[in-house]
């Protein structure tokens, strides 16, 4: 995906889509699809996520500014994150 995922959710959003439709469509929606685990978060399952500054419901850009990503639990310093693996880690949903 590469930053074009993060692109098209900033472009939804724009178009009126609401924070929490923009983030579903890109999440919770593919992995339905795709009938991938859920990505709950929980004792001995993997730990993929990215951490922010703010939270995307308030504002999508915030997803162009990743402080942590966490791969298979394994911990990315922010100069080690780039926006490719943010961007895979975030589709994944989990």
């Amino acid at each position: 995906h590469g930053t074009g995922l993060i692109d098209e959710m900033l472009f939804l959003r724009q178009a009126g889509l609401t924070a929490q439709q923009v983030l579903s469509a890109a999440t919770s929606v593919p992995r339905q699809l795709w009938n991938a685990s859920s990505a709950d978060v929980a004792v001995g399952r993997a730990a993929n996520f990215i951490g922010l500054a703010d939270s995307p419901l308030n504002d999508i850009s915030v997803l162009r500014q990743v402080q942590l990503i966490c791969r298979n639990g394994q911990v990315l310093r922010p100069d080690h994150a780039s926006p490719t693996l943010a961007s895979t880690v975030l589709s994944q949903g989990n």
